[in-house]
């Protein structure tokens, strides 16, 4: 029995040598420089088109600060707190079609399970920006689209979205994002 567990014990510590006892690689907030978001832990890029420029310390804030106040409003109802926003990315275009591209990470406590944060939403279609997978949602504010691709990764929400005046103007703005190693 005790050549057993014995055995037993050294294939578990072999195991977790090789996979790591199942921990999951912590999510890295993506970073900005030359124009180019890069997210490690997503595998993506955003190249910034010429049209379209990064938004400033301030409009930063103010984005953090709204996209905090709608999801700890809307995650209050659950008894689920907010512990961490992070305004990640954000970019804008001006002019005759506007845009707004942006990134943000949110983390719950306790966790939140994707069924739980896509309660709310109209639909649960999965589509891909680069190769990496999401859940997409479109919805209506105001006669503004927005397209949304979410993903969990470990114990964060990443919120990647586009907001325009068309559905089409919308996508055409998140076409940027492409796999990081390429």
């Amino acid at each position: 029995m005790k050549r057993f567990l014995s055995l037993i014990m050294g294939i578990t510590m072999v195991m977790c040598l090789c996979t790591g006892c199942g921990n999951k690689q912590e999510y890295k907030i993506g970073s900005v420089s030359d124009g180019v978001y890069k997210n490690e832990s997503l595998n993506l890029k955003y190249t910034l088109p010429e049209n379209m420029k990064l938004g400033n310390d301030e409009e930063f804030q103010k984005m953090k600060q709204s996209m905090s106040d709608s999801m700890s409003k809307s995650m209050e109802k659950e008894n689920i707190t907010l512990v961490e926003c992070n305004a990640e990315f954000f970019a804008k275009q001006e002019g005759d079609s506007p845009v707004v591209v942006q990134v943000v990470s949110y983390k719950f406590k306790p966790s939140v399970s994707e069924k739980d944060f896509f309660k709310g939403f109209p639909s649960d279609e999965k589509a891909n920006l680069g190769d990496t997978e999401f859940y997409k949602v479109v919805q209506s504010r105001n006669n503004i689209k927005v397209v949304m691709y979410v993903k969990k990764v470990n114990d964060y929400f990443i919120a990647i979205l586009a907001m325009a005046e068309t559905e089409e103007n919308a996508i055409k703005a998140l076409s940027n994002f492409s796999k990081l190693a390429e």
